[in-house]
């Protein structure tokens, strides 16, 4: 099967604003990290679970407008299939998904619109990297992608914009179920550093 995974990456240095937002957008419960290099990490144990695109597009958005700030979402399914979205204060940015085409998300009939909707605008993303970044080496990292490059496929994905965004890689290659696997997660060697201070936070109506 491969990985699947969904995670929300905040442009934030407050844990306790993310979390207040967070309380009244999951709809079980989530987990939310400490700030790092200015962003802060969100495992949603129902996008993870039902891993609905216009859910993960809906709380990305939700989180973006109400923390007037931005949202990426990164969804990796099958071990080889990545997915971006990038919200800006509420607003769509871009969207990338290397082949619409795949059974998870795909579309029946794919169109020109469809095929530019997601072909990632790496113009857009040069923005939110660090300064040392040029748009070679986002293309780079979508076309891989597309290419099938085993180097770049799925989670290497991610792993390889996290590191242009300044996100923790780690934390950008995980979902909730990381936290439930004993296999990934133990406090003693954990794959995430600092996971141990990541808060889980349930829904501010079921408490």
């Amino acid at each position: 099967m491969g990985e699947k995974f969904v995670n929300y990456q905040i442009r934030s240095s407050s844990m306790e604003n993310v979390i207040n937002i967070v309380k009244n957008l999951t709809r079980t419960k989530a987990y939310v990290s400490p700030p790092k290099n200015g962003w802060i990490t969100v495992y949603d144990q129902m996008s993870d679970y039902e891993f609905k695109y216009t859910e993960i597009s809906n709380f990305s958005q939700n989180l973006s407008a109400s923390l007037l700030t931005v949202a990426f979402a990164f969804i990796v399914f099958s071990g080889l299939h990545f997915i971006y979205l990038v919200y800006d204060t509420g607003k769509l940015v871009d969207e990338f998904y290397d082949d619409p085409e795949a059974s998870e998300f795909g579309f029946d009939y794919v169109n020109d619109a469809v095929i530019e909707r997601f072909k990632g605008d790496p113009d857009k993303l040069l923005k939110y990297c660090l300064p040392s970044t040029t748009l070679q080496s986002i293309s780079h990292i979508l076309i891989s992608n597309k290419n099938r490059d085993i180097e770049f496929l799925g989670q290497e994905a991610a792993y390889e914009l996290a590191l242009l965004l300044g996100i923790d890689e780690y934390r950008a290659i995980n979902g909730y179920s990381y936290f439930e696997d004993h296999n990934l997660y133990n406090e003693i060697d954990p794959n995430i550093e600092n996971a141990k201070d990541f808060l889980l936070v349930k829904n501010s109506f079921n408490n």
